[in-house]
């Protein structure tokens, strides 16, 4: 594996799971990662177990991505913090249907607003922010995290699914954007 020394990262939902995950590989490979997360308690959690290890070379932020005030001072803290930034993971999202899957005629209107006002507009921001001139160094990477359910419809889960789907879309048009800065931004399936 090649080194990312020097790099500095973002991710979002970095408190647990696939955001927890990437963040430590960028950290095994000598990268400053800056952990942003809703989630305060699995946040806290995670910075005792890697802030000792590499305490120069992490910053954990609360961050609720659906608001884009929230992921601006993520930016403009991760910035000031590092220096610099040259990659964005942007991973927080929601399934929503605490209740088990439903299908579309029982899917209530709330439910599926919060699901796409965190999935679709906490990717929007995302990328408004860290595409903005300036931020991000050119040759820098965003990785988007999307879904399999963003390529295929799937029963009882149309809020994630159709929010997935637009995750795809606008790293797809955030692409176009940014390919004239030598910015990559990609989206992963998993």
């Amino acid at each position: 594996m090649s080194s990312l020394a020097g790099k500095v990262f973002a991710v979002t939902g970095a408190a647990s799971g696939i955001g927890r995950s990437t963040a430590e590989i960028l950290l095994s490979r000598g990268a400053k990662v800056s952990f942003g997360d809703i989630d305060v308690l699995h946040l806290e959690e995670t910075r005792a177990l890697r802030q000792p290890q590499a305490p120069e070379r992490t910053l954990f932020l609360h961050l609720d991505v659906a608001d884009r005030q929230s992921v601006r001072e993520f930016v403009e803290k991760t910035l000031k913090h590092f220096g610099h930034l040259d990659g964005l993971a942007h991973v927080a999202g929601i399934a929503g249907n605490a209740q088990g899957p439903r299908k579309i005629w029982e899917l209530e209107n709330s439910q599926f607003r919060l699901i796409h006002q965190v999935n679709v507009e906490g990717t929007f921001n995302c990328l408004g922010e860290a595409l903005k001139p300036g931020v991000m160094s050119d040759g820098g990477s965003i990785v988007n995290v999307s879904s399999y359910a963003g390529i295929h419809g799937l029963p009882g889960i149309s809020g994630y699914s159709s929010s997935k789907h637009a995750v795809i879309g606008l790293t797809r048009c955030a692409a176009i954007e940014a390919a004239p800065r030598n910015i990559r931004v990609n989206v992963v399936t998993p």
